[in-house]
């Protein structure tokens, strides 16, 4: 479903675009005259946008045409072959293996394939989203429906071990869901405990640091026109889920090659237990932490 949208014109081509001089001379004086020089064809391409400009979902009209990028067919692909595995009497259990059999199957090619699947990729991204829509996890469409939620379904991370990063998120979005609060305090702490003997030595500790938590369908669109995220909320098989509130970003600033490589080894021993879901970007680990059970909101 899509909202059209205006389309990118060219200025109307123009017959010359460039003056030139030609002059000639007589025995007295040189005289020059303007000359108007043609402008080749085929120099100049217009830009089009790789993706529309996003609109409330509620207005998107149903059956419209989709008009998507490759990337976000390919999301969707893996998302429609994710989400047939719900069935009546399983609601959960069968998709949240399908989803961790294809990790395990994406990581057992060798140690470059191991880290490339950690790295990410559109059927992760699609899994990922599949089994948020399989436990039925809401979405907050912008910042009144956060502020309503806010010490009910949405809890703020309390640990002396966690930093939440001020100049990354505003006061108002940093909230995330109970279940995701407690494994994140849970991670800073035994990370704290097994450097312990390092801070005693007179090492500074450095914090768990969160960069980003919950979003709205508001914040997320604003992501999509930047160019910055294919998950697009118009659609149920794109949109991120930081918008539940069940995902959170860990920044590397500042951690250091050690910590580094201990909370990397204890991420992926999270997901071989089926807790997390996660993937190593640029600046900092993106993490799913799967609900204890089914909620039912949607």
């Amino acid at each position: 479903m899509v909202l059209l949208f205006g389309s990118t014109f060219a200025a109307p081509a123009t017959e010359y675009t460039s003056v030139r001089a030609e002059c000639r001379k007589n025995h007295k004086q040189k005289l020059c005259k303007k000359v108007k020089k043609p402008q080749r064809s085929g120099k100049h391409k217009v830009r089009q946008n790789k993706l529309p400009p996003v609109a409330d979902p509620s207005r998107v009209p149903l059956g419209a045409k989709l008009l998507l990028s490759s990337k976000q067919e390919a999301i969707r692909d893996a998302f429609s072959e994710c989400i047939r595995h719900v069935t009546e009497t399983n609601r959960t259990g069968a998709v949240v293996d399908f989803v961790f059999r294809e990790q395990t199957a994406r990581e057992e090619n060798g140690l470059r394939a191991f880290w490339s699947a950690l790295r990410g990729s559109t059927a992760h991204h699609g899994h990922e989203v599949c089994l948020a829509r399989t436990f039925r996890l809401r979405g907050y469409r912008d910042l009144a429906d956060i502020r309503r939620e806010a010490g009910g379904q949405l809890v703020e991370i309390s640990s002396p071990y966690v930093e939440v990063v001020s100049k990354e998120i505003p006061p108002d979005r940093r909230f995330t869901r109970p279940w995701v609060r407690d494994y994140i305090a849970g991670l800073a702490h035994d990370m704290h405990q097994h450097f312990a003997l390092e801070e005693q030595a007179g090492e500074h500790f450095v914090p768990l640091r969160v960069t980003s938590m919950i979003r709205s369908f508001e914040d997320q669109a604003k992501e999509v026109r930047r160019g910055l995220s294919p998950a697009d909320c118009r659609y149920a098989f794109l949109c991120s889920t930081h918008t539940s509130g069940s995902s959170l970003d860990l920044g590397l600033k500042d951690i250091g090659q050690q910590k580094r490589a201990w909370l990397e080894a204890r991420l992926i021993a999270d997901q071989q237990k089926h807790k997390i879901l996660f993937i190593i970007e640029r600046s900092h680990y993106h993490v799913f932490v799967l609900p204890p059970e089914y909620m039912g909101e949607e």
